[in-house]
């Protein structure tokens, strides 16, 4: 249920490869005991009616919220605020990587408990409390309240053995919603092969989440959830995680027993530029097994913010590999996404279109993600230290800069991006790389269903984010959240969902 309406931002660029369907949640739901009757909406692929959403609360024992970033957290907390005016006395548990590092704000928005990090165990642990009508002292990896207080327990220890984990419950998940730019029939299903980052890059929360370990399911494990899948009429599938091809040695072998096994999926996954030049064979071996994309950082063309960002295996990225790195996968057809990082306070404007040129040779789609610091990671620290933040950052909304120095450097990124990506090139729907075709037509698509489809609060919204001028960030976003947190705006959406 999106409460917010927007106009399209990068916020939506999951929707435009088509979402694989979170495996957070059917892994939940397989943790919790038999006698809970679970539930599982994904606001990202259903809209559910205002009235079926209240009686959903009014009939929970309890009710999870996951948020997995700033740019969810104003839907979050409007949900959260919702589901407070319909039930004040219903637990609500909140996990992701959000509510990990803004736990007492989040339990000063009326969550009960907080889950840190890795939340099966402590998820179930909490609903068996709950059940118990037992307090929470006592539970690894939580924070809640007591006596006005917020009290944040020991961390829990991470699970070493990932094959001990259940099957997820994808049978509780509303399938149909989900597809890749590939549109092959059958449903699109997500699969766990690793968790966890081994680097340390300062950007970034995955390594802080995962304490820098990263940990592995079995092969075994793997071929059989795939079967499974599959036998559930999976034929599009992502793998979940970090860093597919970390190892290079374990990953090749996946690959090699996925041709083996007969499993027959076009994927994509996440990658890092290091597994590639260590072991030259995985690019074919994961074409060979259905690979059809990948999303690699490239993060920048500048050596020396690469060493600043602490980028790749000891923080010994070369910008020099990524011409070889995409040689690779391009020769064996795979399409590439390139994640760059713009708007660093070092960067000059005049950059930004020699940055664009060079990750347009990298990369069949270059993804810009102007800097968002993110509360947990070094380089949240350094601004915050410096002063250079420009707003609050437990809200983000990517049209609003998030550093005071970087303003024009975010406009002009994205003005180039949405002319030389979106616009200026339509010749990429006559590509030879059948996938590129694929992703452009589905771009396009994309494009005109949101510019058809956007209402005229959600235009409003975007002019008052990027044509007001004389505002400072802090006071766009501001307004912004003072309009969709309004009293009276969420008083008339809990009465459409039946409260009084």
């Amino acid at each position: 249920m999106r409460l917010v309406s927007r106009f399209m931002s990068a916020n939506d660029f999951p929707m435009v490869w088509g979402p694989n369907p979170p495996i957070t949640l059917p892994m939940l739901a397989a943790m919790a005991g038999p006698q809970w009757n679970i539930k599982i909406f994904d606001a990202m692929v259903t809209n559910l009616d205002l009235q079926e959403f209240g009686r959903w609360v009014s009939e929970a024992d309890a009710i999870g919220i996951t948020c997995s970033a700033s740019t969810l957290a104003l839907n979050a907390e409007m949900t959260l605020r919702l589901i407070r005016r319909l039930r004040p006395d219903v637990p609500v548990l909140m996990g992701g990587h959000h509510p990990t590092y803004y736990p007492a704000e989040w339990l000063a928005r009326g969550a009960t408990a907080i889950v840190h990090g890795e939340g099966e165990h402590t998820f179930a642990e909490l609903l068996d409390r709950i059940e118990r009508k037992q307090d929470f002292s006592g539970v690894k990896g939580i924070s809640f309240m007591s006596d006005g207080q917020t009290v944040r327990n020991p961390d829990r220890e991470l699970i070493q053995d990932l094959d001990t984990l259940p099957f997820p419950r994808w049978d509780l998940m509303n399938m149909g919603g989900y597809g890749q730019f590939t549109r092959r029939p059958g449903l699109t299903v997500s699969v766990e092969s690793s968790r966890g980052c081994t680097n340390s890059c300062s950007f970034c929360l995955a390594s802080r989440m995962w304490k820098n370990k990263q940990r592995y399911q079995s092969i075994p494990r793997v071929l059989s959830d795939l079967k499974r899948l599959a036998a559930m009429g999976g034929t599009q599938m992502g793998f979940a995680g970090d860093g597919f091809g970390n190892p290079p040695d374990y990953h090749l072998e996946l690959a090699n027993e996925m041709v083996k096994s007969g499993i027959d999926m076009d994927w994509v996954s996440f990658m890092r530029v290091d597994s590639l030049l260590k072991e030259p064979r995985l690019a074919p071996a994961m074409a060979r097994a259905g690979c059809k994309a990948v999303f690699i950082g490239f993060e920048s063309p500048r050596q020396d913010l690469l060493k600043k960002w602490h980028k790749g295996p000891d923080g010994c990225a070369e910008a020099s590999s990524y011409p070889e790195v995409y040689r690779m996968l391009d020769s064996q057809g795979i399409l590439v996404f390139g994640f760059m990082v713009v708007g660093h306070p070092d960067e000059k404007p005049e950059e930004l279109a020699e940055t664009f040129r060079l990750h347009s040779q990298w990369c069949d789609v270059p993804l810009p993600n102007i800097i968002q610091p993110m509360k947990g990671t070094p380089d949240y620290e350094d601004y915050e230290r410096r002063g250079m933040l420009a707003k609050d950052m437990f809200y983000h909304d990517v049209r609003i800069p998030s550093l005071t120095v970087a303003q024009k450097n975010g406009e002009e990124a994205m003005r180039i991006y949405m002319r030389d990506t979106l616009f200026k090139y339509p010749w990429n729907l006559l590509s030879a790389k059948k996938t590129k075709r694929q992703f452009f037509r589905q771009l396009y698509r994309f494009t005109a269903g949101e510019i058809m489809a956007a209402t005229r609060e959600g235009l409003n919204d975007y002019k008052l984010m990027v044509k007001t001028p004389g505002l400072s960030p802090a006071e766009i976003q501001d307004r912004f959240v003072k309009k969709y947190l309004a009293p009276e705006r969420l008083d008339a959406l809990a009465q459409r969902a039946g409260g009084r």
